[in-house]
């Protein structure tokens, strides 16, 4: 398996795929690119992977738009689906987050959180929407969606709220509950990152330089837990813009700190400082931070002024080590004004493991609050069955066959590790250890 970072660039109307399996030495495999007809790029503001399609949100083309990268060196337009107010709420399209059947979309101008069915990639359709600033939906200019079970959660800056949205029936969202303000007590001035994980939202805000930390185990009534911030010496969150969260750390990206900046939340009513890494240009290029994906042992941060995607070592929080860079205005890399990253394993359809991948997907889409990392190691959707057996089979083991298509949802069963192959038979047929689970292809 190949590890790949998908990053779109604003400047650059853009795509660029980069094989990062050597942290040390990143390389392009491809690109694409453009504004309007035919990619419909224009400003792409980030991106979401699933399988062998990368959804991108195009704020200046107002779109959501599907680009196929089973070839990463030869990404090509599948569909994409745009415009300004009804039917689709499109205007300023900037976040996406992908769940089974459906992107969601954060529409800044259009203030709205619009939903579209995606089981077809190359005819997305629209299935709702849910607009307006202040009461009752304190939708005013989204930046950002995450989405976990029934809910989604957005960081509409123009409201200075995080707010939640019931999206139980895609056709019918509803306003859930929100908590707002700039400055003491929730410090969401300019609120623009959002991460989801077991029962709370973390939050980055670049106007508070903040990281804000809300409790929503009731998604009516989100409550304060914790609060760090401030610019520059010590906490480095000047301009704090997205956050992602594994184990007992939150990763944030603060763009006027040029700083991918390490915050311990073991206890989430005093988050405080663990370390950061700084710089604008060589050796870090992090000048204006705004995005990253962390997988295994490694964050990988867009850097919109450095036109950079870089590489961090974060086995040890306490001591982040930079490994490598790649960077370039237009051709080749196409990283003016690098934005939105994604990072996924590439499986290729020709290997046993993407049967095993629907298995391990569909147990990730149903235990939400797995770090992001285990959910996109082994993401993507493919078709055909599988044998289960139980973790601590009696002897002879009892097999359990069954489709793919018909594994029912098991929460708490999260899925970590690489894929380990364990054993061939003499029919070919491969045996497979997942976190402490055999899987065998059929």
């Amino acid at each position: 398996m190949a590890l790949y970072a998908y990053v779109v660039s604003g400047l650059d109307d853009s795509l660029s795929i980069f094989d990062v399996s050597d942290p040390t030495a990143p390389t392009l495999k491809g690109s694409i690119q453009g504004a309007g007809s035919p990619n419909y790029l224009q400003e792409a503001y980030s991106v979401y992977v699933v399988g062998s399609y990368a959804y991108i949100a195009a704020q200046a083309d107002d779109s959501l738009t599907i680009i196929d990268i089973s070839d990463p060196t030869s990404p090509t337009f599948v569909s994409s689906i745009r415009g300004v107010g009804a039917p689709n709420y499109l205007d300023g399209a900037r976040g996406v987050f992908v769940k089974g059947d459906y992107a969601y979309i954060a529409a800044h101008v259009d203030n709205a959180l619009s939903i579209f069915d995606i089981s077809d990639p190359a005819n997305p359709t629209f299935k709702g929407s849910i607009q307006g600033s202040g009461s009752p939906n304190f939708l005013s200019s989204p930046y950002n969606v995450y989405v976990v079970d029934d809910y989604a959660y957005l960081a509409a800056v123009g409201d200075r709220s995080l707010t939640i949205i019931d999206v139980s029936d895609p056709t019918s969202p509803t306003f859930k509950g929100s908590i707002r303000g700039g400055g003491s007590p929730n410090y969401l001035e300019g609120v623009t990152g959002i991460h989801v994980a077991g029962n709370y939202a973390y939050v980055a805000s670049s106007g508070d330089d903040a990281l804000s930390i809300f409790n929503i185990s009731n998604p009516a009534s989100p409550a304060l837990s914790g609060v760090i911030r401030g610019a520059g010496s010590p906490n480095y969150l000047d301009g704090a813009w997205g956050v992602h969260v594994i184990d007992d750390y939150a990763y944030i990206t603060a763009q006027f700190d040029d700083s991918l900046t390490i915050i311990d939340i073991s206890d989430p009513s005093s988050p405080s400082f663990v370390s950061s890494i700084r710089g604008a240009g060589s050796p870090n290029y992090l000048d204006s931070a705004f995005h990253t994906h962390l997988i295994d042992d490694h964050a990988y941060v867009a850097a919109y002024n450095d036109n950079a995607l870089s590489i961090f070592n974060i086995s040890d929080p306490t001591n982040p080590v930079f490994k490598g860079s790649i960077q370039g205005i237009g051709a080749p890399n196409y990283l003016q004004g690098a934005h939105g990253i994604y990072m996924v394993y590439q499986v290729y359809p020709s290997d046993p493991r993407t049967r095993l991948t629907e298995l391990v997907h569909r147990y990730s889409a149903y235990e939400p609050n797995l770090p992001l990392s285990a959910e996109v190691l082994l993401g993507g959707a493919t078709q055909g069955s599988l044998t289960v057996l139980s973790k601590e089979p009696p002897p002879p083991p009892e097999l359990i066959e069954v489709p793919a298509s018909a594994i029912p949802p098991t929460p708490g069963e999260p899925v970590m590790d690489d894929p380990v192959l364990v054993n061939v038979d003499e029919n070919g047929k491969e045996t497979w250890l997942i976190d402490g689970k055999l899987f065998t292809s059929e």
